[in-house]
């Protein structure tokens, strides 16, 4: 049957997967606010993690489709924060581990599950020489139904999850949304080329994609060289192998002081996953570009991920 009812009409009767399909309208997988369902290390210690109450969409990815592509989105509720929430396998005695925290879903009905009670659940890694929270070597694979909240390293022999080894992996119902303020510090360069900061320490927002929109970068600060020369600035791609850049403006020959202001729409095919933005600056290898912010000239640094976008219309 190539066209469903249509919705939503008095004498027919409906499934809720009609109403999981509406969801995805205007949201995507993923928590709605920014404290919601966050994974930390459990407060009692041992290896167990803490998870925060919350509100969290989860896609049905198994069972025959309700109204056509999906199962839509499912809507699952924490309404207390949850003391060990999971526990962890013991440690390797001698290698690093990466285990994820998820949040299941599950539907007897819909989705073709032995039941319908949602957990939140571990997905234990394989022990791996060199495993880290940023490569994520060894890791699983979040299981189909399923919201992946955070990874946690477990480190060789260790007894307890340190808040340290704990990497939040949580999506963005509403897309990805990060935006940091600075009213003092300098960061700058003077090599050729572009490149990462040579000098003080630049902004680096890390962010949670879904991998299906663009990404807007926003930075704006004042700068100083200590000549007039050619200086610039674009956005750098950070944990990609190699880094990635995103060529921003080029200011030429500029004076003493002068305002710089990014914005970056970057469609550069990003798959799921956490990902590392920061503004970079060029140098012509003998004046020192710096980016500088102070409390009447604060530096802002914005990522956004464009989830309600619709892309290919021509």
């Amino acid at each position: 049957m190539a066209l469903r009812n249509t919705a939503f009409i008095d004498t027919l009767t409906y499934g809720f997967e009609w109403l999981r399909l509406m969801l995805e309208a205007g949201l995507q997988e993923g928590v709605l606010n920014a404290g919601d369902m966050k994974v930390t290390a459990a407060a009692a210690g041992g290896m167990k993690v803490d998870i925060a109450a919350g509100t969290a969409f989860v896609k049905g990815d198994t069972g025959p489709p309700g109204t056509g592509l999906t199962q839509g989105l499912y809507v699952q509720v924490n309404d207390a924060a949850v003391a060990g929430a999971v526990a962890l396998d013991a440690a390797h005695g001698s290698l690093p581990r990466i285990d994820l925290i998820v949040l299941q879903i599950n539907d007897a009905t819909d989705l073709g599950t032995a039941g319908s009670t949602p957990a939140f659940a571990k997905v234990t890694g394989a022990a791996t020489s060199g495993a880290t929270r940023d490569n994520m070597s060894g890791a699983g694979v979040v299981p189909a139904n399923a919201r992946l909240l955070a990874a946690v390293l477990v480190p060789a022999a260790s007894t307890a999850v340190v808040a340290g080894n704990v990497c939040d992996r949580r999506g963005w119902a509403r897309g990805a949304h990060v935006s940091l303020r600075r009213t003092a510090g300098t960061f700058g360069r003077q090599a050729v080329g572009f490149g990462p900061a040579e000098s003080g320490a630049y902004p680096v927002i890390t962010v949670e994609l879904s991998g299906l929109h663009p990404v807007e970068c926003i930075f704006t600060s004042w700068s100083e060289t200590l000549t007039s020369g050619r200086s610039g600035m674009g956005v750098r791609l950070r944990n990609t192998v190699p880094d990635r850049q995103f060529i921003g403006n080029d200011g030429g020959q500029q004076a003493t002081e002068w305002t710089h202001h990014l914005h970056e729409v970057l469609d550069g095919g990003f798959a799921a996953g956490r990902y590392a933005f920061s503004p970079e600056l060029s140098g012509d290898g003998v004046r020192i570009q710096q980016m500088i912010a102070d409390a009447t000239r604060p530096q802002t640094f914005a990522v956004r991920e464009l989830a309600r976008q619709n892309a290919g219309n021509a």
